[in-house]
């Protein structure tokens, strides 16, 4: 588990999450996604100048954000990981994604991504020794979740992001954000689903 950075004198520190998650209403894809990885989704978190809490996420429809209390209504958190920022940097996440609002989901990604796996999965067996890549990346044009979540700790905490994040599924993703962001602890976590007081 990663240290909380301490704000230096007279440095506004600002924080935002990303969370991983599954619907609570049953999804066969999302289903199959939660059974591989532990979670079928990836989201952003952060609070407002008010205190409201809002979400952003990359899914079906394209780029979207919607209240924390509708996200919960509708899905499961499985993990939270705080980024710590300071302010300047906060606004420029935040920036980010509302101008990715217009963004379209990237659904030839995700079917690349698992044509992907399964050439990997092939060649690992019959140690072929190749390595096979997303076919169906498009930069920023669309998005997926993990695209999304990573992009958004890129800019926040100035992390250079690995040129194949595009070959990122949703355990490579947990793996970055166990090794750069704080990880909520379990009770927290209940306490978010509603599960303890």
């Amino acid at each position: 588990m990663r240290e909380q950075r301490l704000p230096v004198q007279g440095e506004e520190v600002k924080s935002f999450s990303v969370g991983r998650s599954y619907p609570k209403k049953f999804k066969a894809f999302a289903y199959a996604l939660k059974k591989e990885f532990g979670a079928s989704h990836e989201f952003v978190t952060w609070k407002d100048d008010l205190g409201l809490r809002w979400v952003a996420e990359a899914r079906g429809g394209g780029v979207r954000m919607l209240s924390n209390v509708e996200f919960k209504e509708i899905n499961f958190i499985t993990d939270l990981y705080e980024y710590e920022v300071e302010d300047e940097d906060f606004k420029n996440v935040i920036t980010y994604l509302w101008s990715s609002m217009s963004k379209k989901y990237g659904t030839k990604q995700i079917a690349g991504l698992a044509i992907m796996r399964g050439l990997n999965t092939f060649s690992k067996a019959v140690r072929w020794g190749r390595k096979f890549t997303n076919w169906f990346r498009d930069g920023d044009f669309s998005l997926i979740c993990c695209e999304l979540s990573l992009n958004s700790v890129r800019i926040g905490k100035k992390i250079t992001l690995p040129s194949n994040v595009e070959n990122y599924d949703l355990d490579d993703s947990r793996k970055f954000h166990e090794k750069w962001g704080i990880i909520a602890p379990e009770d927290k976590i209940k306490r978010i689903n509603g599960e303890t007081l």
